[in-house]
């Protein structure tokens, strides 16, 4: 990985992240989400696709600013503190939250090679989860107990979680066992999810759920 030097650290916080040939591969990426966070969770370095998904738009200003700009204290605090396992176990971990309405993996990893700036950790993130890889040993993974429910914000905690069994994909005869509620107040839950997302098929709503990754716990997690 390249060198990351303390002018360079500079330089970023200019936006001239392409004067670093490693990070400036990233800037355009749309896929891809990176940035590269202190411990206090300054932005160093952020490129278009984290700064829509995080923040949602791409030509979001980060020059000097840190997650504490965006986001409450206490969701901060969940960052800074994962951060600060990362640099002190040396280990890279996995950060699985929701923003926007977006279901995103992140893995954060400490900058090596970074001279005296070895505090600082990079973050690579997708949409969705993927599977661990069968021949290495598995990562700590943190599930944000904050949720930023973007579209979804307009249901209620039931509707998400019939929303979210019905991805998993449990039928409504299982779902009303699960839930202790009668199949008609399920169907009607259903209904009510369908009129509030303006879904026309239970298909439609599927692929928002999946599109946010929903879990059942995100009916119970702290919204943002």
């Amino acid at each position: 990985m390249a060198t990351l030097q303390p002018s360079n650290v500079d330089s970023f916080r200019r936006d001239k992240a392409p004067d670093i040939p490693l990070l400036g591969n990233f800037i355009s990426l749309e896929w891809l989400m990176v940035a590269v966070l202190t411990p206090q969770s300054e932005i160093v370095f952020m490129n278009c696709a984290a700064k829509r998904a995080f923040f949602g738009a791409a030509d979001t200003p980060t020059d000097g600013r840190s997650f504490h700009h965006f986001y409450r204290a206490d969701v901060v605090q969940e960052l800074t503190t994962l951060i600060s396992s990362v640099l002190e176990t040396k280990r890279p971990h996995l950060y699985r939250c929701m923003r926007r309405g977006v279901g995103l993996e992140a893995t954060l990893m400490p900058w090596s090679g970074a001279g005296d700036r070895a505090d600082l950790v990079m973050l690579v993130a997708h949409t969705g989860r993927s599977a661990p890889p069968a021949d290495q040993p598995p990562l700590p993974v943190v599930e944000s107990r904050y949720v930023e429910l973007g579209k979804l914000s307009i249901l209620s905690p039931r509707e998400l979680e019939v929303m979210a069994m019905l991805r998993r994909p449990l039928s409504m005869p299982q779902i009303a066992e699960t839930l202790h509620r009668s199949g008609k107040t399920i169907d009607r839950h259903v209904s009510s999810v369908r009129e509030k997302l303006n879904v026309h098929s239970r298909l439609e709503m599927l692929r928002m759920a999946d599109a946010a990754d929903l879990q059942i716990w995100h009916a119970s997690s702290i919204r943002i």
